[in-house]
């Protein structure tokens, strides 16, 4: 026997608007409900939620393991710019240098994909930029050059990690107690707004009039919203629970050869290796005109740079230091990660 039909029917999800010929999408809260259901659903309400949001994560960048199937520009940075407001990966994109003297000069920037012009993107993101957020390539490669030469291939790196990473085990446990406070809390404030919206609806009783109608799409809205804050806070603080206490080994920063400036004379295809081996991530924030910066250093990081320092196929000649890389010698079996804080372009 059929199940019977329990979905109601939404209607004005787009609008036409003269000089238009397509539909602009309209904000959820003023898509029309049918008053009563018409048809069986094909998914849940929370998974067809959860699809509108998950490809937009991914934005336009492709992972970095798949190689590239079409011709092209390859992005340096690809998968490794971050955007703060909406944490979805940068996009790479050129555009002409407005230099009448130098014509075939390009620049080459990495945009957020987030559309605020978008009703549901803009709803999903209220303090995202109004304005479109990219930044320039050169200026990430500045700051990345000069986070690596300082903290992690320079001279001076031991003395700069032992001044950023916390001191003793202690601290440590101290981050990871305040993150899980920090998780319930917002748990608690969830469920505390649900029960509202929820005695708000209990209200309107069998009251069918279209503002009635209309104030219950909207209840079901932001009950939704807070169905995926409160998720994903159980989503973190179920790790923070789980999760064992880190064991960092600031010895292996020792491990690792002196090649300061490096990035300034490697070409593009070194550089993009370089920054796999140390997993090199990215966040920008537009608002502060700020990047933070931030590599891993595991067991295996040592000899990944030897591998590729000593690859015949590295033109070493343009990817040539001032410094000769130290001797490589076997890294213990701890990991360590070497988070550092924000670098200014």
């Amino acid at each position: 026997m059929p199940t019977a039909p329990h979905r109601p029917t939404i209607y004005g999800r787009t609008r036409k608007t003269r000089g238009r010929k397509r539909g602009a999408p309209v904000d959820p809260a003023a898509w029309i409900w049918s008053p009563q259901p018409t048809h069986t659903p094909l998914v849940t309400k929370e998974t067809w939620d959860a699809a509108q949001t998950a490809g937009v994560k991914h934005g336009n960048v492709r992972d970095p393991e798949k190689p590239a199937s079409q011709p092209g520009r390859r992005y340096t940075f690809r998968s490794r710019i971050r955007c703060n407001d909406c944490q979805h990966r940068m996009q790479g994109l050129w555009r002409p240098a407005p230099r009448k003297n130098d014509p075939h000069r390009i620049n080459v920037y990495y945009k957020c994909p987030h559309n605020p012009s978008n009703p549901r993107q803009a709803a999903s993101r209220p303090h995202h930029p109004p304005t479109s957020v990219s930044v320039r390539e050169d200026l990430l490669l500045a700051a990345i050059t000069g986070f690596l030469d300082d903290y992690v291939l320079g001279h001076d790196r031991a003395g700069h990690l032992a001044a950023r990473m916390p001191v003793t085990a202690a601290d440590q446990a101290a981050q990871r107690a305040a993150a899980i406070t920090t998780a319930q809390a917002e748990i608690t404030r969830t469920d505390t707004a649900q029960a509202g919206l929820m005695t708000e609806l209990e209200a309107l009783g069998a009251d069918t009039s279209p503002a009635a109608n209309a104030y219950r799409a909207r209840i079901r809205e932001r009950f939704t919203q807070l169905h995926d804050q409160r998720t994903h806070a159980e989503t973190q603080l179920t790790a923070l629970q789980a999760a064992s206490e880190p064991v960092s080994d600031p010895a292996l920063l020792d491990e690792l050869p002196y090649l300061p400036g490096i990035l300034r004379y490697a070409p593009e295809p070194l550089i993009e290796r370089l920054l796999a081996a140390l997993d090199v991530q990215c966040l920008y924030r537009k608002n502060l005109d700020q990047v933070t910066i931030w590599a891993t250093i595991t067991d295996t990081t040592p000899r990944t740079l030897a591998a590729l320092l000593a690859d015949p196929r590295t033109d070493n000649d343009t990817a040539a230091s001032p410094q000769q890389p130290a001797p490589i010698t076997a890294a213990p079996d701890n990991r360590g990660e070497l988070a550092q804080g924000p670098i200014r372009a």
